[in-house]
């Protein structure tokens, strides 16, 4: 069992033929040429959060898009 916190990792130690794991489509950008993307049936609900300080840079602009 290998275990990675990014999912490029994981795809190059997919490419390399060591396993298959579940990731976002779009976090195969870039790897799709060297590992087989499927499906995954049924379908899988993500929730994703949003962090960052209440007066960091752009906070306006990041209000808008959340």
């Amino acid at each position: 069992m290998l275990e990675t916190g990014t999912a490029p990792t994981v795809c190059e130690f997919i490419a390399a033929g060591l396993g298959v794991s579940l990731i976002h489509p779009l976090f195969a950008d870039g790897s799709q040429d060297r590992i087989a993307l499927r499906r995954f049936k049924p379908d899988m609900a993500f929730d994703f959060r949003l962090c960052r300080m209440p007066a960091s840079r752009n906070a306006g602009l990041v209000d808008t898009f959340y």
